[in-house]
């Protein structure tokens, strides 16, 4: 486990959570989705690969997909029936394929916010996840035989093709459909998560090689890239849309995490404390739970006129999202450690989200 990256997300999961809990800074969910996307990508080829994984078999294959899946599902099944009963309880319940599409983690191929934000709204991240995971073998296969240097370049053609392919949106005719493309749509998020597992492959070969980074020249990339995300953070709302649902925050994110995954800054000895790794441990679970945790407070401060102060209610949101979050991880744990099958893959799982 490399624990700067666990801190990154405990920084990612913490901007979405400010995203969510305060509307005017919802610019900052953008980035931190981004994070998520590119470390789900960077994470999980590295660990395939220095477990030395080979998908060269169906079982080992249909291995790795049912240890995914358990790891996962289960924890979206949670979230699943916490949101119809609140939607039960507010007269808001959802019928026929919206059920069928957000069970089956369909929901995001479906351009309709309606379908894609159903139930638990964050879901549609899981979505988009199972998706890369259906697709890792083959991209696992297809870039573990590719150098560096190709794979260098196949990355600057894929995010030249999706800023091409955001500009297309800048048009009226498809501007209903930004969010739900760009920004919700597995078929375009993936292309992210594969710059995450290019990342990781050149990450690897700088280990190979020993390539000999200096501690000044790791914490020189570190802070230039911390600076260059919060330039972009401060700048966001100067961007056209398109671009910054996804795309914009892309390149810095990758920049982010390249020098952060050395482990041996100042950055990341910030974020390799122990409140900040915790806190990335259970960031999946944050995740799934936090929004729906939101959404439960409003319905219930509503209902029976609670009058709590907004920074009060915000600090006591943030202590029951950790405390449920950490309690849903070790039952989910132990589920997992029971129901998967021992392989290679066991190691790697968490670092995907």
């Amino acid at each position: 486990m490399i624990l700067s990256l666990q801190g990154l997300r405990a920084i990612a999961i913490g901007l979405i959570f400010v995203s969510h809990r305060f509307p005017d800074y919802d610019f900052l969910g953008c980035t931190g989705v981004s994070i998520f996307f590119v470390l789900s990508g960077f994470l999980t080829f590295y660990s395939s690969s220095v477990k030395n994984v080979e998908f060269s078999s169906y079982s080992t294959i249909l291995r790795f997909y049912w240890n995914k899946w358990i790891k996962f599902y289960p924890l979206h099944l949670i979230t699943f029936l916490m949101a119809a009963l609140l939607q039960s309880a507010t007269a808001s319940f959802y019928f026929g394929k919206v059920t069928v599409a957000n069970l089956l983690l369909l929901q995001s191929f479906i351009p309709n916010s309606r379908i894609y934000f159903s139930y638990n709204a964050t879901s549609w991240f899981l979505c988009d996840l199972f998706f890369y995971i259906l697709l890792f073998p083959i991209f696992f296969h297809f870039l573990k035989k590719r150098s560096v240097f190709i794979l260098g370049f196949y990355g600057l053609l894929v995010y030249f093709a999706m800023v091409s392919f955001s500009a297309c949106f800048l048009f009226k005719p498809l501007q209903p459909y930004t969010h739900a493309i760009l920004y919700i749509h597995p078929g375009f998020r993936i292309w992210e998560i594969f710059l995450g597992c290019i990342l990781a492959k050149v990450f690897l070969a700088c280990n190979e090689h020993r390539t000999h980074l200096s501690f000044d020249k790791i914490c020189i990339l570190e802070i230039c890239s911390t600076c260059l995300m919060v330039v972009s953070i401060f700048f966001a709302e100067k961007i056209p849309l398109p671009f910054r649902y996804c795309t914009y925050y892309t390149l810095c994110s990758l920049f982010l995490i390249f020098p952060i995954a050395f482990q041996s800054g100042i950055v990341s000895r910030i974020l390799r404390s122990k409140i900040l790794v915790f806190v990335g441990n259970i960031s999946f679970e944050i995740f799934l739970l936090h929004q729906l945790i939101l959404r439960w407070y409003s319905f219930l401060a509503t209902k029976y006129s609670w009058e709590i102060d907004f920074t009060v209610a915000t600090i006591l949101l943030i202590v029951i999202t950790l405390v449920s979050s950490y309690g849903v991880h070790l039952v989910l744990n132990r589920l997992y450690s029971i129901l998967r099958f021992p392989s290679n893959f066991s190691g790697q799982d968490k670092q995907t989200a």
